[in-house]
């Protein structure tokens, strides 16, 4: 097709070597997959399947060649490699299976061999010293940022009959990993209603006859359960795969009946403020 009518299509022609974006860039692209299930790029699923082989296939996976280079201790370990070339530009990148990564751009159309993921390998495997900061950032490239997740309890539980029930967070908040919301000291062989909103509040609960009793979440999912004989309970919050769910917050909040509480027959733990962690790409 000629030029004119479409035959050049320059989106369409990164796959090639076209300078659609810089090296570092690539490389934050690489560096992205150091980040396992919370690659902010892609997910691990779409990558699983981007790296498998193709059918009928022995090295050419979906986009990518598979390859064998050195290790620089005697051995040798996979990379996934990918090339291309245009008028006046060579280009390489190439991720090692033990997530050292090469990025090459060069003007030219000479070609640079089948090799150079090894000869690559070679000189990386020589250096025994790397920066442990991130770079990024000095080349006017964003870097990633990681939000920590908090469980941060707040309030005060207000007592029962056997006791001052609290709730407190074990696991994580990260995203891919499981939050444990446990009750803990709450009369045994109770029933007992998790709630759970996206806002927090500060509800008295003294003139409806539980007084010392706040209500510390909106909630917008209630969940009953029974507490066990030593006035126990968790339940288990996964935390999705989601990265817009990063900064993301929770509130979470115990409610015990208890008739020999208060007149409402009912009190209440503290609340638990969740922020979702989680890697962002900028």
């Amino acid at each position: 097709m000629p030029n004119h009518y479409g035959g050049w299509n320059q989106p369409n022609m990164d796959a090639h070597g076209a300078w659609v974006m810089a090296a570092p860039d690539f490389a934050k692209v690489l560096a992205a997959f150091d980040l396992g299930v919370q690659n902010p790029l892609l997910g691990l699923d779409q990558t699983n399947a981007m790296w498998s082989l193709a059918p009928g296939m022995n090295t050419w996976l979906h986009g990518w060649f598979r390859n064998s280079v050195p290790d620089g201790v005697g051995g040798n370990l996979d990379i996934r490699e990918h090339n291309g070339v245009l008028p006046g530009t060579r280009a390489y990148v190439g991720r090692r299976k033990d997530g050292l990564s090469f990025v090459v751009f060069t003007n030219g159309e000479q070609p640079l061999g089948g090799n150079q993921g090894r000869a690559l390998s070679e000189i990386a495997n020589g250096i025994s010293i790397w920066p442990t900061h991130d770079l990024f950032g000095a080349m006017g490239i964003m870097p990633f940022t990681h939000i920590d997740d908090i469980m941060s309890p707040f309030g005060s539980p207000c007592p029962g009959s056997a006791g001052t029930p609290v709730l407190l967070g074990s696991g994580s908040a990260q995203i891919g990993a499981q939050v444990g919301l446990d009750l803990m000291a709450a009369k045994p062989n109770s029933p007992a209603f998790l709630m759970i909103g996206g806002v927090p509040a500060a509800v008295d609960l003294s003139p409806i006859g539980a007084p010392g009793c706040v209500l510390s979440t909106d909630p917008v999912l209630t969940l009953g359960l029974l507490t066990d004989r030593s006035g126990a309970a968790s339940v288990p919050l996964p935390v999705p795969v989601e990265h817009r769910l990063v900064r993301s917050r929770l509130f979470a909040q115990y409610a015990i009946v208890d008739a020999g509480a208060n007149v409402l027959g009912l009190h209440t733990t503290n609340g638990l403020d969740i922020q979702i962690g989680g890697w962002l790409g900028n």
